[in-house]
């Protein structure tokens, strides 16, 4: 039953991502084409300055363009999340004969999927428009320095390239996760207000993100990491983003039971 909630899922978001990813790739290929002139300019002396002018601007908007993107698709499905559990659609969808649990990890994986969708294209769509033999050149260049990518990674993490690939994509995974909980815990409590919903969901939105800095800056003052992170120029801090990632972890794991507890037990439809 979860692939069918999920199929369904995908069928009806895809209406609205799908159009905001066309968006993007309209953008990527206007912003290439300006980006690639004006790296043109630049290595071939050409003196413009209306043209410099013109090329900065089309990459400045190509960036609004992709935060545009990013904001405009996160809360749509934020908004669907509400609207189909709690709103006037929670009618239908509580009385599917599926578990809360079930309607919970559809919405939470397919938005996951969307997401991660939505970041391979932005990388896909910035290497697009800056890939060139000058950025090349200059990145192989600055490689060469370290004595390859290898020596670059271990000189800023101290971890070998196995490692820190590995530790990256465990962070990217558990950081997605934990952005898509955090706001869905926060709509479930909300809703248990008996008025302002929303502004109940915002205020534990801001609540627990405050919470949850106050316990990260606790933890960087008591284990002396904000000396390398404020003053250290070539060292990241590689066991704070390790907590942050096991913190990050431990309360998507919460959020998660937290929300399917609420959607089983405390549904409050309007």
């Amino acid at each position: 039953m979860l692939g069918k909630l999920m199929k369904h899922e995908f069928k009806t978001t895809s209406k609205v991502i799908l159009p905001l990813y066309l968006i993007l790739v309209v953008l990527t290929i206007f912003a290439r084409i300006f980006a690639q002139s004006l790296f043109t300019a630049e290595n071939s002396n050409i003196d413009s300055i209306g043209f410099g002018l013109f090329g900065g601007l089309s990459v400045i908007l190509y960036i609004l363009g992709l935060f545009a993107v990013s904001i405009a698709s996160f809360i749509y499905l934020l908004v669907r999340f509400y609207k189909n559990l709690f709103g006037d659609e929670g009618y239908l969808m509580h009385t599917l004969p599926v578990t809360s649990w079930e309607l919970l990890s559809s919405k939470l994986l397919v938005a996951f999927i969307w997401n991660l969708v939505e970041s391979l294209l932005i990388a896909f769509s910035i290497f697009c428009i800056f890939a060139n033999h000058y950025v090349f050149d200059a990145i192989s260049n600055y490689f060469a320095s370290f004595g390859g990518f290898d020596g670059m990674v271990y000189y800023y993490t101290g971890m070998h390239t196995g490692t820190f690939w590995l530790s990256l994509i465990a962070f990217i995974l558990v950081s997605s996760f934990y952005g898509l909980l955090l706001p869905y815990a926060s709509i479930c409590i909300g809703q248990l207000w008996q008025k302002h919903r929303l502004a109940g969901s915002f205020l534990t939105y801001f609540l627990i993100n405050i919470l949850t800095q106050i316990i990260r800056t606790i933890y960087v003052g008591l284990t002396g990491n904000e000396d390398a992170i404020t003053h250290a120029q070539n060292y990241i801090p590689t066991a704070t983003y390790g907590f942050i990632m096991v913190l990050n972890l431990v309360l998507s794991v919460v959020f998660f039971f937290l929300c399917g507890y609420i959607m089983k037990k405390k549904v409050n439809l309007e």
